[in-house]
């Protein structure tokens, strides 16, 4: 476990739990809508929140390199471990997501703005 850096009131283990020198209590993560997880961290500015595969990787790798962002190597979203992240490009991060069945395919009708469907469209088309 080692501590956060900026966050010197918290811990972080390399399969993601959270711990509170404050409260001297392990946090329970939240699931943001996209499924990733994260917890609320205090510090004199106020509450940030975080999420906790990029507190992972900032902790035991080091910060983000311009232009990079956190990957899951198996494209479970809620897979904190250290061994499963790693810093990336945004193409690389889109092509795992198309390879692992994680990437979310809403144009056309799947769109949830979309007006018509297969339906409609061919009945108007005749």
């Amino acid at each position: 476990m080692k501590k956060i850096p900026g966050y010197d009131d918290y811990s972080i283990t390399k399969d993601g739990r959270v711990w509170s020198h404050i409260s001297n209590m392990w946090l329970k993560p939240v699931r943001d809508r996209g499924g990733y997880l994260y917890v609320h961290l205090c510090k004199k500015g106020g509450p940030h929140t975080r999420k906790i595969h990029r507190l992972v990787l900032e902790t035991y790798v080091g910060p983000c390199p311009d232009g990079m962002e956190c990957c899951h190597n198996n494209g479970i979203c809620t897979d904190n471990r250290l061994e499963n992240l790693r810093w990336d490009t945004h193409s690389n991060n889109a092509y795992d997501s198309v390879k692992h069945g994680t990437w979310a395919d809403n144009r056309g009708e799947k769109h949830g703005r979309a007006k018509l469907n297969e339906f409609p469209l061919s009945y108007i088309k005749s």
